[in-house]
């Protein structure tokens, strides 16, 4: 669970009230804008975590450990990558889902996109079709 200060909500109050402004402003048309928590209802960090995890046939748990095997490293980067590309989750949330830090996620995140964009066989195998089904299963919302 992710624990958030007062001072961060309002904050984020702020910042929603200068973007309706803003928006208003460009279109002359008043607007209200909300936030939306995606773990009711929706896919969320958890939910995705375990799909991975048990698409490889590992637990969260073993994700989470430190082990820089390049089987669990490619796990992690995948997750990474779905967390951040599909559901928009910024790199904090993503790292404190995996207990690790912000830098840790985007490593894991740009090497797995270098490691599509070089084509590297062994990534690419696992990649697409974890890729793919959980695509299908998410629009469909069969998660």
């Amino acid at each position: 669970m992710i624990q958030v200060s007062i001072t961060q909500l309002e904050s984020v109050k702020k910042i929603i009230a200068k973007a309706e402004r803003d928006i208003e402003i460009e279109t002359n048309t008043p607007v209200r804008l909300q936030v939306v928590q995606l773990s009711q209802g929706k896919v969320g960090l958890d939910m995705l975590l375990t799909y991975v995890a048990n698409w490889f046939g590992y637990t969260d748990r073993q994700l989470k450990d430190r082990s820089r095997k390049r089987e669990l490293v490619d796990v992690r980067r995948i997750y990474s990558m779905l967390a951040n590309d599909l559901l928009a989750m910024p790199f904090t949330y993503i790292g404190e889902s995996l207990d690790r830090h912000h830098t840790s996620i985007m490593n894991l995140y740009y090497g797995g996109h270098r490691l599509l964009d070089v084509k590297d066989d062994v990534f690419v195998s696992k990649y697409w079709p974890v890729y793919r089904a959980f695509n299908l299963d998410f629009q469909n919302n069969n998660i």
